[in-house]
């Protein structure tokens, strides 16, 4: 027995519209998706980044102006800076300038 399969791939008047439209769609969620893993693949590699500069010393010096560089780098900014604070009696807290951790 043999079977015949359709060649016709052609379809009726009218559907040719919904056709292209979900062809459109497809592509434009296709175009979304890849945008979403180029900007989540660029986010593991800071995070990565990161990640190797914290295992690889324990001066924090080091992870902190490495942090500071990789955050100007992610977010495009002009400057950054990490601000610590430290509790001081009788007042809520006090920054604690670190100029070596600033980035620009």
């Amino acid at each position: 027995m043999s079977s015949k399969v359709s060649t016709n791939h052609q379809l009726p008047p009218g559907e040719t519209d919904t056709a292209q439209h979900a062809v459109d769609v497809l592509r434009q969620e296709n175009s979304t998706l890849h945008t979403e893993i180029e900007l989540r693949s660029q986010e593991n590699a800071l995070l990565n980044e990161v990640i190797s500069t914290v295992g690889s010393t324990l001066r924090l010096d080091e992870v902190l102006r490495h942090l500071v560089d990789t955050v100007v780098r992610a977010t495009s900014c002009d400057v950054a800076f990490i601000i610590f604070m430290t509790k001081i009696k009788n007042a809520s807290c006090s920054p604690v300038p670190m100029n070596s951790i600033a980035a620009s």
